[in-house]
């Protein structure tokens, strides 16, 4: 019989054979314990079933027993009338008829009858229905909040920023005029149901009715607001809008057709209401306070499509004035170029937008090549490189005559740069004989 080796006790090793026979041990091992834990986990789940089906077994013979309950308690008294009815109908055709009476009227309206048994089971579904029916109207509703101040209702607004935004207002109309009028209120809100003829109050209709409740001097006229900021009233809104309607037109054709969209940079609104009269003023006077500019000079840096008439023209000056500004612009303008220009410094800016085309350039690589060419260590230039270029189509926005953004739309590389090249050298120069010796400092 062969020895079973064993390991080898000067290099601590294992046979290759004894170590196969330890994990197949190992596999076999685990796939039990494995087999196990499914086991005791299907075991668990199954268990869990059986429970669950025999609790809704339990469950369905609980009702069917109180079925055969309720039956049998509503067919002894049914027994118990057809035996009297028997018993009466041997007493005569009267005494018959009228046991027959009382089963009926019993069945229909007695304890136990067809009408009390249905009206039992009836009245909670319809309960149900009419609780379930009643909230889908309650949710199909609308509710709003309605103001009440000194006792009178002024209004149904959304919420109650809106109240908060007529105080505001309120607050905004007494100021511009320098009076001082104390408007004390408190707002009361109740939930109300709105209908669909009922309207929101707006926070200017909102500040109209606490006006007319602090019996100062009152007209009916347009206020004028600037970003959501009361400025004046005027009588004659056309007249004012026509002019800044005016002004656009007259800025957007000395532009020459160049700009794609001319605008206020401020939102400018008209509100019919009750105002102060003292805050109301000509058309002449809100035109010109819309349209006050005040000149300065500034620096502008010419660009690629830029030409004199261009530049004067964007800002609002004539020729003679931008070579006055800048007498060396008649014998050399380029792009790149510093000059001079009038800005204005309008209480309601304009701005446009122009779509330029700008080219740009696109800085080369360097590359090092190694080269035979050069002694060794020697770096030269081998292949000049190229500058690439890049042209974009941008949106530029100018504010008053002045760039303040750029926005690129696209963009497209025109010419592809070309890396340069540059030599290493790696020639080393060797004697022709190997027994040659050289010496030498290098110095002559």
């Amino acid at each position: 019989m062969a020895d079973t080796p064993h390991a080898d006790p000067h290099t601590n090793r294992t046979p290759p054979g004894e170590g196969l026979v330890r994990l197949g041990m190992m596999v076999l091992h685990s796939f039990r314990a494995l087999v196990r834990i499914t086991w005791f986990f299907l075991w668990g789940l199954l268990r869990m079933i059986w429970y669950a089906l025999c609790q809704v077994g339990r469950f369905f013979e609980m009702v069917g027993m109180n079925v055969r309950h309720t039956i049998h308690e509503h067919n002894r008294p049914a027994q118990e009338m057809l035996q009297d009815i028997q018993n009466a109908r041997k007493k005569g055709i009267g005494a018959f008829l009228l046991q027959i009476l009382r089963f009926i009227g019993a069945w229909i309206f007695g304890e136990q009858g067809l009408l009390r048994t249905g009206f039992n089971y009836v009245m909670p579904v319809l309960s149900i229905v009419f609780l379930i029916g009643m909230l889908n109207f309650g949710m199909g509703l609308d509710y709003a909040l309605a103001v009440t101040v000194s006792g009178e209702e002024i209004g149904i607004v959304s919420s109650e920023h809106v109240f908060e935004e007529a105080r505001e207002e309120v607050r905004q109309r007494i100021e511009l005029t320098g009076e001082e009028i104390e408007l004390a209120y408190t707002p009361v809100y109740n939930l109300r149901i709105v209908s669909d003829g009922d309207a929101y109050a707006t926070a200017h209709s909102i500040a109209d009715r606490l006006l007319i409740g602090s019996h100062a001097e009152l007209v009916d006229a347009y206020g004028v607001y600037v970003d959501g900021k009361f400025i004046g009233a005027v009588q004659e809104r056309d007249e004012v809008s026509a002019a800044m309607a005016e002004m656009l037109e007259q800025y957007t054709a000395t532009l020459g057709g160049l700009a794609n969209e001319v605008y206020f940079t401020k939102d400018i609104t008209y509100q019919e209401g009750v105002y102060l009269k003292k805050s109301l003023e000509n058309a002449e006077d809100m035109i010109h306070s819309l349209t006050l500019a005040e000149k300065e000079e500034a620096r502008y840096v010419v660009t690629q499509n830029d030409t004199p008439q261009l530049i004067a023209a964007t800002h609002e000056m004539t020729e003679r004035e931008l070579y006055k500004l800048n007498p060396r612009m008649r014998e050399r303008f380029k792009p790149g170029m510093v000059i001079k220009v009038y800005t204005y410094k309008r209480s309601i800016p304009i701005a446009y937008t122009k779509t330029m085309t700008v080219t740009d350039y696109i800085d080369y690589s360097s590359v090092k090549v190694e080269t035979s060419a050069l002694n060794l260590g020697v770096e030269k230039v081998i292949s000049k490189g190229v500058i690439g270029e890049r042209t974009s189509e941008v949106l530029v926005t100018y504010v008053d005559g002045t760039e303040q953004s750029r926005e690129v739309l696209n963009t497209a590389i025109t010419k592809i740069p070309i890396p340069e090249q540059i030599g290493v050298g790696t020639y080393k120069p060797e004697p022709a004989s190997s027994r040659t010796v050289l010496e030498g400092s290098g110095e002559f």
